[in-house]
């Protein structure tokens, strides 16, 4: 199971990522050292079954990244709501 925390005190193990979300102000979260993309969303409270649709609308510095990638410090991970819809 992943965790994180919303605190800027250094925690040995860990590294320190920001992840932006539509309307919501930047956070900055902790995933273990050699954690993924996975963990980093699963620590931000997504559930495992919305991960395949939730992953269309993530970028990892700027980039398409799989869910197995791995993060590093600083790291900046944007979330989007997937774009629906057309004529």
């Amino acid at each position: 199971m992943a965790t994180a925390t919303r605190t800027r005190r250094a925690a040995s193990g860990t590294i320190k990522v920001s992840v932006a979300r539509l309307s919501e102000d930047i956070v900055e979260i902790r995933v273990k050292k050699g954690g993924t993309l996975k963990d980093a969303l699963l620590a931000l409270g997504f559930e495992e079954d919305q991960l395949k649709t939730t992953l269309e609308g993530v970028r990892v510095n700027g980039e398409n990244k799989s869910l197995t990638s791995k993060l590093k410090q600083g790291d900046f991970i944007t979330v989007s709501p997937r774009v629906q819809g057309g004529l």
